[in-house]
């Protein structure tokens, strides 16, 4: 069966993307905040997310800087919840791009990244 949950998006970078290396296979993740215009005219609103990428995708997006204008293709919407320390519950929403996800930023109206990130049918990664 498909994934519905799938989405598509262009914004523009909040602030620089961020780099790390997790578990014990060091594998890179970026995190990049976005903002995203909503509406029109008087009724124009801007709406605050995150992407966060994986593998090998995530170190090429680690160059996207504030302003940059970023695009992603067939990602996943995910929530995270979580008590606080007040005993409260708290929850984030954000953008996951995995396998088949697309995404890329432009600099200063140059391309600069890209890449679709697959399983070939054989299950070895396909790149791009």
């Amino acid at each position: 069966m498909p994934n519905l949950n799938s989405m598509n998006f262009a914004g523009h970078a909040a602030a620089d993307a961020e780099l790390k290396h997790v578990g014990p296979s060091n594998t890179p993740i970026c995190e990049i905040r976005i903002a995203l215009k909503t509406g029109w005219g008087d009724h124009e609103s801007v709406a605050w997310t995150k992407l966060v990428i994986f593998g090998k995708p995530a170190e090429w997006m680690a160059g996207a800087k504030k302003g940059d204008t970023i695009v992603a293709n067939n990602v996943e919407y995910n929530v995270d919840e979580w008590t606080g320390k007040d005993d409260q519950k708290r929850q984030t929403h954000y953008f996951k791009a995995g396998n088949g996800s697309t995404c890329f930023y432009v600099l200063k109206g140059h391309f600069c990244a890209a890449e679709r990130h697959h399983k070939t049918s054989a299950g070895n990664d396909g790149g791009g």
